[in-house]
């Protein structure tokens, strides 16, 4: 009942600050911040479910949808600047060690 009412806070707000109209259409201000309209976006779309009563978890549900893809694609980008970082690392103690001489050849 928590994020109903912190939705339901949401709501009141971006009506209040004209981002939205009453019948959940764009109102005449746009949000300046992308999370805000993404917010805005959640509830148009979403405005035909109203009257439902798990209206805001629907709204939810759509505000957050494709944050997951970013920390997938963030994750992969390190786990491989990780793997090149260790072979590369590999690589050049092997290089180094044979120039210097410092290999354990007996």
């Amino acid at each position: 009942m928590f994020q109903n009412s912190i939705m339901e806070n949401s709501l009141k707000n971006l009506i209040r600050n004209k981002y939205l109209r009453e019948d959940l259409t764009k109102g005449p201000n746009t949000a300046k911040i992308k999370n805000g309209k993404r917010l805005i976006s959640a509830f148009v779309a979403n405005r035909n479910n109203k009257d439902e009563d798990d209206f805001y978890i629907q709204v939810a549900k759509e505000w957050v949808r494709g944050y997951e893809k970013k920390f997938h694609s963030a994750s992969l980008i390190f786990i491989i600047f990780f793997l090149l970082w260790w072979a590369s690392d590999i690589f050049l103690n092997q290089y180094i060690s044979n120039i210097t001489g410092l290999s354990d050849k007996s």
